[in-house]
Formats: structure tokens, sequence, C-alpha cells
């Protein structure tokens, strides 16, 4: 271990020593298997909500083309979307606000569990 002077630590912004907490092997897997579910869940209601974002935006413009082209186009109209998220313009939050408010649906994830249903206004 190397010494360090406390004033060289103050410098450094170094407190104290970082605690060391002990786990069991069950606990460890408790904690990964949590934080998998969630970001599981997260992924999920997001491969929801742009897809069905997409749907309810664009889906006149697929009119004419054949199976082959709708495909294409929507897979790009989604790649589109996602790049959107991905810059921050849109947030997960912003696409299920927009499509309970606009599209009457709505999208959650409450403990890892996802619901799709209509919004109660739309009923």
């Amino acid at each position: 271990m190397i010494s360090v002077s406390r004033a060289a630590r103050r410098a450094a912004g170094i407190k104290g020593r970082e605690p060391v907490y002990n786990l069991t092997q069950s606990q460890i897997d408790g904690l990964k298997k949590e934080a998998a579910d969630a970001a599981i869940a997260r992924a999920f209601a997001l491969m929801l909500a742009l897809p069905m974002m997409v749907v309810h935006d664009k889906f006149d413009r697929f009119d004419g083309l054949d199976d082959s082209g709708r495909v294409e186009a929507m897979g790009d109209l989604i790649l589109d979307l996602y790049d959107s998220f991905e810059r921050g313009y849109v947030t997960l939050a912003d696409l299920h606000e927009w499509l309970s408010d606009e599209a009457g649906v709505a999208v959650s994830v409450e403990g890892g569990t996802i619901r799709v249903e209509r919004s109660a206004e739309w009923s």
C-alpha cells in the first residue's frame, strides 16, 4: 500500500477509506436479477412505445407500398424516432405521455411488469 500524506489526500479530495460491505452470493445474485429485470422492462417498454408512435403518426405514409416497402418504411421511421431518443430530443416519459394523451394508449412499467391499456379518458 502506498502511503500518501494527509495534505496530498486533502488536495486530491480523498476524505477517507471507501466503506466495504460483505454480501452473500444470494444477495449479489438478487441485486443482479433486480438490475437486469429493470433494464429489460425499460428496454421492452421503449421497444413498444417507438413502433406504436410511428404507426399512429405515419401509418398513412404506407398507402400504396408493397409489403416489403411497408416494412422497410416502418423500420426507417422507427430508427429515426430511436435516433431522436438517443440524442435526447425525446425521453421515454415523453413517448409514454404522448401515447396516453394523443393515441389513448397507456404504457407503464411497474416493478418489472409492463402494461399496455387504453387511457382512462379514452375508455
